[in-house]
């Protein structure tokens, strides 16, 4: 077990059963009624990933997690390519998490109905979700950071999108639902798109993602999407069809298996009359975005990239003279 450190003690943290607790709401990191330590390192990790500050950034993480010297450029780099522009940081939630029996069992926190996974080993820890405000898009930092040695350090950190082309997954669900009637593939696609964004990787759990997900089966499952695309285009032997977040808008993947390799002509050739067709079929609305085509091998799965690679073509430049 290890101890909250002594200057630290939380109320909220002395519940016996398993619980999640709001300590913060306001935007200023100085303010609510959170540990001071706790404050100060999160202020310092603001300060680092803004900086790039690799060496910094890298010892406001417990030993544990064995952050390598390049962890910080990494995430400086993943963050500047999604959110262009100036950052503008604020503090959206702090919450208390009580593990009692310190286990990684999700614990739910009603008023933002959402499941935090305590991490393993740590009775008292808290969660601190950030939101970064870009000139393009909203995103958040969740960090779980954890009592040693007499003061907190960062536990876990996950990123998360939280809109896409200005529009949150609430705003891209509802058009989901509206296109059913008109468009069973965007509704797919808007749907996809929402459920995407609440990947919460191995700390957050959002229980509205498994309804967006069911309705969106009920509307058109991937394997019939898959087969209308086989059909509807005459393609041969895809096995997996899925969407994209470009950065121009939403694409679409499509992963084709071959019975051996192939040259980067015949590549190019397959990817660009598929493009082609969906073009014509307008089956992504304004086809702002594009077309990733990846070729996978007999023995490889359909869930992930192969050895062969993939090519990814925008729709402007799959309309343009260059592939005529």
């Amino acid at each position: 077990m290890v101890d909250t450190p002594k200057a630290a003690t939380i109320p909220a943290l002395e519940k016996k059963s398993a619980n999640c607790t709001i300590i913060s709401k306001v935007p200023k990191i100085s303010e609510g009624q959170w540990p001071d330590e706790a404050k100060k390192l999160v202020s310092q990790l603001i300060e680092n990933i803004s900086e790039n500050n690799s060496s910094s950034l890298k010892k406001l993480f417990h030993s544990r997690l064995k952050i390598t010297e390049d962890f910080g450029e990494k995430l400086y780099y993943s963050l500047k390519s999604r959110y262009k522009g100036r950052w503008n940081f604020s503090l959206f939630r702090v919450w208390s998490i009580n593990n009692p029996d310190e286990f990684k069992t999700p614990i739910l926190c009603h008023e933002d109905e959402v499941k935090i996974t305590p991490l393993f080993g740590y009775r008292n820890q808290i969660g601190v979700w950030l939101q970064l405000m870009s000139s393009t898009e909203l995103g958040r930092i969740f960090v779980v950071i954890v009592p040693t040695k007499g003061t907190w350090k960062v536990g876990a950190i996950h990123l998360q999108q939280w809109t896409y082309m200005g529009k949150d997954y609430a705003v891209w669900a509802n058009k989901g639902l509206k296109a059913e009637n008109r468009d069973l593939v965007k509704a797919h696609i808007y749907y996809d798109i929402a459920q995407k964004m609440l990947f919460g990787g191995n700390l957050l759990e959002y229980p509205i993602k498994d309804k967006i997900i069911e309705q969106q089966n009920k509307a058109l499952s991937k394997t019939k999407w898959l087969t209308m695309a086989t059909e509807t285009f005459n393609l041969n032997d895809p096995v997996y069809i899925g969407t994209l977040l470009t950065d121009s808008g939403p694409g679409i993947l499509i992963r084709f298996r071959v019975q051996e390799e192939i040259n980067n002509e015949s590549f190019q050739k397959i990817c660009v009359a598929t493009g082609k067709k969906l073009i014509s079929h307008n089956w992504l609305e304004h086809q702002s975005g594009g077309l990733r085509c990846d070729f996978i091998l007999p023995k490889e799965s359909i869930n992930k990239p192969g050895v062969l690679g993939s090519q990814y073509f925008s729709f402007q430049d799959i309309k343009s003279s260059k592939y005529h």
